[in-house]
C-alpha cells in the first residue's frame, strides 16, 4: 500500500466514523435552553413553611424547550376524576406551573459524598411531565438541611423514553445546603 492509498483510506474511514457518530447520537432532540445563563433544570430556594408544607420549599424549573419526566410517590394530585365514565385517562400527566408537589421523589446525599445518594421512596411511583418553562415546588424536611445533605432530583427528557416506556438515561439536578440563604441556614442551626 502506498502513502496516497493509506491517506485516502484513513480519510474515508474518518469521514465514515464521523457520519455514523452524528447519525446515532441525537443531541437533545432539538431541545434548547430558554435562558442561556442557567442550567437545563435548576433548583432554587423558594420559601420556608409556605402553603402549609412541612419543611423548606425548593423550586424546580425546567429551563429547556422540551418536557421533562419526574417521579412522585402519590398520584392523588393528578387524579382527574374517578367517576367519569369512558374517560381515556383518569390522570392528568402535566404539572401546573408553580404547583406544589408534596410527594416529589428526591434523593439526599451527605455533603462530603462519603456514601451514595439515599432515597426514602418506596417501590411505587407516578411519572408526570414538567413542561417547558414551567416550575414546581416541593418540600424538603428541615432535618435534611441540618445534616448538610445535598438534595438530588432525578429526571429524564420525554424524548429519551425507549420502546418499553422506560428511560435509558437518568439525569440529575442538585441543590446543596450551602445554596440556602445565610439567614435560613442560621435559623436551622445546622453544622454546615
Amino acid at each position: 500500500m502506498n502513502v496516497k492509498t493509506l491517506l485516502l483510506f484513513g480519510s474515508m474511514l474518518a469521514l465514515t466514523l464521523s457520519a455514523l457518530a452524528q447519525s446515532t447520537v441525537q443531541p437533545s432532540a432539538g431541545c434548547a435552553l430558554l435562558d442561556a445563563g442557567r442550567d437545563t433544570l435548576f433548583l432554587t430556594y423558594d420559601s420556608s413553611n409556605a402553603s402549609g408544607a412541612r419543611g423548606l420549599l425548593l423550586r424546580l424549573t425546567n429551563n429547556s424547550t422540551c418536557p421533562v419526566l419526574l417521579k412522585m410517590e402519590e398520584p392523588e394530585k393528578f387524579v382527574v376524576s374517578e367517576t367519569v365514565p369512558f374517560a381515556e385517562s383518569k390522570f392528568r400527566s402535566d404539572a401546573g406551573d408553580g404547583e406544589l408537589i408534596s410527594e416529589l421523589t428526591f434523593l439526599t446525599q451527605d455533603a462530603r459524598h462519603a456514601r451514595g445518594p439515599q432515597s426514602r421512596s418506596g417501590d411505587f411511583f407516578f411519572v408526570f411531565r414538567l413542561l417547558s418553562g414551567r416550575s414546581i415546588t416541593f418540600a424538603v424536611p428541615e432535618d435534611d438541611f441540618r445534616k448538610c445533605n445535598d438534595i438530588i432530583v432525578l429526571f429524564n427528557f420525554e424524548w429519551e423514553r425507549n420502546r418499553s416506556g422506560s428511560p435509558s438515561v437518568l439525569h440529575q439536578v442538585s441543590f446543596p445546603t450551602g445554596a440556602l440563604p445565610a439567614e435560613v441556614r442560621r435559623k436551622l442551626g445546622g453544622r454546615c
